[in-house]
């Protein structure tokens, strides 16, 4: 149940409250009033009449007090979309800043093992040492040159 409807049932109950006191304060005037019953008739004329206008006057207050919740709550709601639209717009700036950051942070990792496959390659060029690829070459042609020597050695037999 919203808020709108709790206040509209507090309202009803309210209204029906009033009513009720009206009516059993009349009833009871009219029941322990020792009066004739022209004078009697006319009591209960004028207590409906002013019980009737009490409950106009509060239902009136009632209906301003909800015009100013309606009002109330229409600000808040704005203010609540307003400030969820901000922070969403903070949101999309950070996480773009978050991205820009960790492309860049990326970038630098890649150019920093570049560079250290580039001193790497250097040391072992100095130092005569040959990269793995170079190895695997090295054993494919060594595996081609046995592959020949064991051919002329089988032609030979």
């Amino acid at each position: 149940m919203t808020g709108m409807e709790e206040k509209r049932g507090v309202l009803g109950k309210i209204i029906a409250a009033l009513s009720l006191g009206a009516l059993i304060g009349g009833i009871s005037g009219v029941l322990f009033a020792p009066k004739a019953g022209k004078e009697t008739r006319e009591d209960l004329a004028r207590r409906a009449t002013e019980a009737e206008e009490t409950l106009k006057e509060k239902v009136d207050e009632l209906k301003e007090k909800a015009a100013e919740l309606q009002k109330k709550a229409a600000e808040v709601k704005k203010n609540a979309t307003n400030q969820a639209a901000h922070l969403q717009e903070e949101i999309t700036d950070i996480s773009g800043k978050v991205k820009d950051g960790m492309d860049k942070a990326v970038d630098r990792m890649k150019d920093t093992v570049a560079k250290g496959k580039d001193i790497l390659a250097e040391k072992r060029t100095g130092l005569g040492m040959k990269t793995a690829e170079e190895v695997k070459e090295g054993m494919s042609a060594e595996d081609t040159k046995d592959n020949a020597s064991s051919a002329e050695e089988a032609d030979d037999s």
